[in-house]
């Protein structure tokens, strides 16, 4: 068999990359309209944008009014974004706030904010007007 050559063999170069997926933790968002507070008690209704799954975490937020200057003023709530409901309307949830007992300056802006308590940034900032004209708190109708 002389004369004869081998022929070349094609060499193939195959990268294989390993099936990765990024996770993220899931996302809550405030649904009322409201601009302008008219009691110190608050109710507002807030949505879990995604059900946690593999690669949605569940992570928990601290939810306050704050004044201009960044201060307190109600009770924090902490929500937990933990609903595993593929529904949409399962993710709807209600909290309560209770603004303190002080004078509020109508012409001063107030902000609904929430903050991821894990990595401590504020992920939103709603801004408010607070105009209390009867405190119903102490009994005055």
């Amino acid at each position: 068999m002389a004369g004869i050559f081998p022929c070349p063999l094609p060499v193939l170069d195959v990268k294989l990359e390993k099936y990765h997926l990024e996770t993220t933790v899931a996302r809550i968002s405030v649904l009322s309209l409201m601009n302008t507070i008219s009691s110190r008690k608050v109710t507002v209704e807030f949505f879990q944008a995604e059900p946690v799954s593999d690669v949605i975490k569940e992570t928990s937020y601290k939810i306050c009014f704050v004044d201009e200057a960044g201060a307190a003023i109600s009770n924090e709530n902490i929500y937990v974004a933990d609903s595993r409901e593929l529904e949409t309307n399962k993710r709807f949830f209600r909290l309560q706030f209770m603004l303190k007992n002080q004078p509020y300056d109508t012409g001063k802006q107030y902000y609904l904010t929430i903050t991821n308590v894990d990595s401590g940034m504020e992920i939103a900032r709603r801004p408010m007007k607070i105009d209390i004209a009867i405190d119903d708190d102490l009994g005055i109708f």
